[in-house]
């Protein structure tokens, strides 16, 4: 029997942490204040620490907090809420309801200029010429001007053995590689 009562205080010594103050059941809905629908899967977490939750798709939440500390209420497209677990509580266990404030962003304006027709888009598609590419290839080594086929390294030099690396061994594999075949005109698709 002793041990039986040993196990059941140790097990609920969690309940009581070294400041001496209970763990609470928080619960609750959460709803959007204007409308007083639920609102789903709202994040909530315990400020100062790592724990937290999320709402239920129904808007029902639930954590366990000390009496005096912090929770935030957070989702897309609404203000977050902070609420303070009370400490004058008598119970182990609190239910509440969280109203969630709609967070507004206002965006620029946005002109549309459409199209009459299928064929001015075609025509006004066709007519775009972006503005000229500084580097149309993208980042090249030092000492190549890659074009199609075609390779121009720099001249070796004493200073640089890379390049006559380069020019030895990888020059050779590349003359080796098959080539690949250009094709003239695309077929005909009838």
């Amino acid at each position: 029997m002793k041990k039986l009562i040993a196990s059941i205080c140790l097990s609920l010594s969690f309940l009581l942490p070294a400041s001496g103050q209970p763990l609470i059941s928080v619960s609750g809905i959460i709803v959007d204040e204007a409308h007083l629908v639920t609102v789903p899967f709202v994040s909530v977490s315990l400020i100062g620490s790592a724990y937290g939750t999320a709402g239920k798709e129904n808007g029902f939440f639930s954590i366990v907090a000390h009496p005096g500390d912090t929770l935030l209420f957070s989702s897309l497209g609404y203000e977050p809420v902070f609420l303070v677990v009370p400490d004058t509580l008598s119970r182990f266990r609190w239910s509440t309801v969280i109203e969630m404030r709609r967070d507004t962003v206002m965006l620029e304006e946005a002109v549309i200029y459409p199209w009459p027709n299928v064929q001015g888009f075609r025509r006004a598609f066709l007519a775009y010429r972006p503005e000229a590419v500084q580097d149309p290839l993208g980042y090249m080594p030092p000492g190549i001007i890659n074009k199609p086929d075609t390779f121009y390294p720099v001249k070796p030099t004493l200073m640089n053995p890379f390049s006559l690396i380069y020019e030895n061994v990888v020059l050779e594999i590349i003359k080796r590689m098959p080539k690949k075949k250009k094709v003239r005109e695309l077929p005909r698709f009838d």
